[in-house]
């Protein structure tokens, strides 16, 4: 599958998917350093540079993305 070559230090890897009549399965990798909204909830709020760093590792994941022809249509 074309989505398996994505491989970017802002993306979270697909190893692999699957569906059942009802579903569909993906295999991904393990992101254990949790949400951003709670890293905020517990810091407060981030400084404009932490908020700055998020924003552009965001940008360069989605610019890697649009590289491979791939579109992400829920971002938040």
């Amino acid at each position: 599958s074309w989505v398996l070559q994505i491989e970017h230090p802002n993306c979270v890897r697909l190893y692999d998917t699957f569906e059942s009549k009802s579903k569909v399965y993906m295999i991904m990798e393990l992101m254990s350093g949790g949400e951003v909204f709670h890293h905020i909830c517990e810091d407060g709020s981030f400084s404009e540079m932490h908020a700055a760093r998020i924003v552009r590792d965001v940008a360069t994941a989605l610019k890697g993305m649009h590289a491979a022809k791939i579109v992400h249509r829920d971002i938040k």
